[in-house]
């Protein structure tokens, strides 16, 4: 399958290449999400860290993509060779191998069992109070638009959307949360829809009316 790319992380001040990756096209916005959420510490995380005590996000540019699995582990090994890496003193690179199949990211299967492999873990009560007591880096509201701008339209992986299933399931609402939700669809601008001539807010008038109207289709069908 041809759905791998080749990206480079770059600092937004000065353009400089500091990371070099394959992967699928998500890939690249995961590392920000690493470095906002995990407790390891690499070069490559702490200049992402870094980056966003600033209040920006990293850029990304595809050199190339739509490759399939070898030409991308070659690609990825070209690169990381001409570019060099700063742990070996030969450039400017926070990778810390060669690339190739000696650094293989974890597919979605894998992802999945990893994630199994954790649940139903207990911190010990230690762990407990070290994670309540180690103040976290504050975000700024400029990082936090940055990372709002990434995550609009990404489609939600299948942990993702069980994950949010299993928050959701058996919970319900106070009066006050049913209060504050009718209140701000209230709030949202209503727009109408060609075909049926329905006002909805934007999100409804997307899923369900447009091409996605019922009379829509019975005039396409017609």
């Amino acid at each position: 399958m041809s759905e791998f790319v080749i990206y480079a992380l770059c600092d937004p001040q000065t353009n400089d290449v500091f990371y070099i990756g394959k992967g699928t096209k998500t890939r690249p916005r995961e590392h920000v999400y690493e470095a906002r959420w995990s407790k390891q510490s690499s070069h490559k995380l702490n200049k992402i860290r870094k980056i966003m005590l600033a209040g920006m996000l990293p850029l990304i540019k595809i050199y190339h993509q739509d490759l399939n699995e070898e030409d991308a582990y070659r690609l990825e090994m070209s690169y990381i060779s001409l570019f060099g890496r700063s742990d070996l003193k030969t450039g400017i690179l926070t990778n810390q191998n060669a690339g190739g199949r000696g650094n293989v990211e974890p597919d979605e299967a894998e992802r999945l069992k990893r994630h199994k492999r954790k649940i139903g873990y207990k911190h010990t009560e230690e762990s407990l109070i070290k994670m309540r007591t180690t103040p976290r880096t504050p975000m700024s509201d400029a990082t936090r638009r940055a990372l709002s701008a990434q995550r609009k339209g990404k489609p939600k992986g299948e942990i993702h959307r069980r994950n949010i299933g299993l928050s959701n399931k058996g919970s319900t609402r106070t009066e006050e949360q049913k209060q504050n939700i009718s209140n701000a669809c209230k709030n949202k601008p209503k727009f109408k829809c060609e075909f049926c001539e329905v006002h909805a807010n934007a999100s409804n008038l997307k899923r369900w009316h447009g091409e996605n109207c019922k009379h829509y289709r019975s005039i396409s069908t017609s």
